[in-house]
């Protein structure tokens, strides 16, 4: 029977034998993996990063979605930040312009 593992699992393995935390040959053992496979994961991995191992067809969309929107969501961070500031500005200006008619 062919065993499956989860997206979690396979991510977390690659993850620690691209930092070195263990050796792809040592970690493929102790795993039970065979190392070509595990060759194969971390080369995904490296290659499609957080879209990696999601499946076919439908996840691989949902996580380039997921991935669009969290650079949208930044973008807009970025952009209420400024706005904040240029607000700020605005305020201060108003402040000595409403002081200085009071004189």
């Amino acid at each position: 029977m062919k065993k499956s593992y989860t997206r979690e699992f396979k991510i977390g393995l690659c993850q620690a034998v691209i930092s070195g935390d263990i050796g792809h040959n040592d970690a493929a053992e102790e795993h039970g993996i065979s190392p070509i496979m595990l060759y194969r994961w971390i080369s995904e991995y490296k290659s499609k990063g957080d879209l990696a191992f999601c499946g076919k067809g439908s996840m691989a969309a949902i996580y380039g979605q997921l991935d669009r929107l969290r650079e949208e969501n930044q973008r807009l961070k970025k952009e209420n930040e400024f706005l904040q500031g240029q607000n700020a500005e605005y305020y201060i200006k108003l402040m000595w312009y409403e002081a200085m008619e009071k004189r």
